[in-house]
């Protein structure tokens, strides 16, 4: 038997009653939930959980008085990411592959996840695979710590929130190295050198890395920021001695 919402919802692109209802369900754990979209551009606005139906502001801003990185530990926060991964990002604020930017697939049971909130709204996360973590693709375990996905809304960038996820990274992994999985994002790379140029002490910390980051699969991310600033000097000269 269909059940109307609660509360009537409408989409803000096409200012239509939302009336398409999808069941959503995490892989390897046991959380499911109900999107409400809109029947026609599919954009979802709000979520049903336990059967509470909350618009999209209402599921982000659910942080109460929560301030910096968090680790996702209930359905609730499960939900939140998932709003932050597959709704803001993918359908609203969508990935600018010119930027080396890319869709996410929802993490495995193993990966640690982690929320951004400030003043209780959540505003980003980031996802890890941790060292020794068996990569059923390669059949091999991860050589090093590894920052696989990350995205901060983009009202709120560039206001020092992508360097506190490298900062954040540091503290829970004091004296390990850091991979992140390629391709990493031109916003990502901006992040790394500002805060590799400011922080010397670890710029032998962080590896780009493909795979699981064995032997022949990782670079040094100083290295390859260093090797990036030499072609853009070179390219700018051979620019102006065209002229």
């Amino acid at each position: 038997m269909f059940h109307l919402p609660s509360k009537v919802m409408i989409c803000q692109r096409c200012e239509e009653p939302l009336l398409k209802h999808s069941v959503v369900a995490f892989p390897n754990k046991p959380i499911t939930f109900t999107t409400i979209a809109c029947s026609s551009c599919n954009s979802c606005v709000g979520i049903k959980l336990n059967g509470k139906l909350e618009s999209i502001d209402e599921v982000l801003g659910s942080g109460g008085e929560r301030n910096g990185w968090m680790k996702v530990t209930s359905d609730e926060d499960n939900v939140v990411y998932y709003v932050l991964n597959k709704v803001l990002y993918e359908q609203y604020e969508a990935p600018d592959v010119e930027k080396f930017e890319s869709t996410y697939d929802l993490p495995d049971s193993n990966d640690v996840l982690k929320i951004l909130w400030y003043q209780g709204v959540a505003i980003g996360f980031y996802t890890l695979k941790l060292k020794g973590t068996y990569n059923e693709k390669t059949r091999c375990k991860y050589e090093m710590t590894t920052l696989d996905t990350a995205y901060i809304r983009c009202s709120c960038r560039r206001k020092g929130f992508g360097t506190s996820i490298l900062k954040d990274l540091i503290t829970d992994h004091p004296d390990q190295d850091i991979g992140l999985s390629k391709p990493i994002s031109t916003a990502m790379w901006n992040v790394l050198h500002k805060f590799l140029m400011q922080n010397s002490q670890y710029r032998l910390r962080f590896w780009e890395i493909e795979g699981t980051g064995r032997e022949g699969e990782r670079t040094l991310v100083w290295y390859s920021l260093n090797s990036k600033s030499k072609k853009k000097i070179s390219k700018e000269g051979r620019e102006l001695s065209n002229k």
